[in-house]
């Protein structure tokens, strides 16, 4: 496994009932790439959520996020691109100016 997933289930147990399965074998076809291993083994341990009141964490296989959003792997990718614009955004110094959105491409995510 990971040492430093082994690490956190000692410091925070997962909930004891498991989350649903998410079927991350569909993800290169439905979204263009696979998500790194050290996440799937996290969100299939402990599924979405919120830890100590500061850190959300989501996964694929929650709802929508948004209103407009499709579930499951492509509702994921567009809230997440929608996400780094707006955190891109609000990081430019002069708040006129908006960068260029994020886009999904063969190679992955880029500005």
């Amino acid at each position: 496994m990971f040492p430093a997933l082994d690490q956190l289930m000692q410091l925070m147990p997962p909930p004891p009932t498991a989350p649903a399965p998410t079927p991350w074998q569909l993800a290169p076809a439905r979204i263009g790439f696979q998500f790194p291993a050290d996440y799937r083994a996290f969100i299939d341990a402990y599924g979405a959520g919120e830890i100590n009141q500061h850190l959300n964490v989501l996964a694929p296989t929650c709802y929508p996020y948004q209103p407009g959003l499709p579930p499951g792997f492509p509702g994921y990718t567009a809230f997440a691109e929608q996400d780094i614009y707006a955190a891109r955004w609000t990081r430019t110094e002069d708040w006129r100016h908006r960068p260029a959105p994020t886009s999904q491409t063969e190679g992955g995510m880029h500005r």
